[in-house]
């Protein structure tokens, strides 16, 4: 076992509700990759975070997002090609949005229909065996 990413500031403790750090890795169907979010700023209580993936046999890293927001527990399709993830809150606004994104970094958006009211809450997504759907736990918020 050994460390393949190396965050800025890891470990420390700032005005969001974790310490800077990596968190929440998702190996690539391949094993050859890992998406993780990054604590990048702590200006919003929650932590605004970004994206990235690296390498599992040289720990070169890329980043996938730049939005800053809360975003998180992404989940790798079958075929490899595409990550869909929570994104959190936009501007300290609740949102739990689904969004996808190439697994380079390409085609980022969001999935989570129009007709949604705002007080619907999209969590966990996962791909279905095909990658031609995807399935999320809902929650109503009053």
């Amino acid at each position: 076992a050994h460390p393949i990413t190396n965050p800025p500031r890891a470990g420390e403790w700032g005005s969001a509700n974790l310490p800077f750090g990596d968190y929440d890795p998702r190996i690539s169907p391949d094993g050859a990759t890992v998406v993780f979010e990054r604590l990048v700023d702590d200006q919003s209580p929650h932590g605004n975070y970004d994206f990235y993936v690296v390498d599992t046999a040289s720990s070169r890293e890329s980043q996938l997002t730049r939005s800053g927001y809360s975003q998180g527990l992404a989940s790798w399709s079958h075929s490899g090609e595409q990550i869909v993830y929570v994104l959190a809150a936009i501007d300290g606004v609740g949102q739990y949005d689904l969004y996808t994104i190439r697994a380079d970094g390409t085609e980022n958006r969001t999935i989570t229909p129009p007709y949604f009211p705002p007080e619907f809450l999209c969590h966990w997504a996962v791909f279905s065996a095909d990658d031609t759907a995807v399935y999320f736990i809902g929650e109503w918020w009053r």
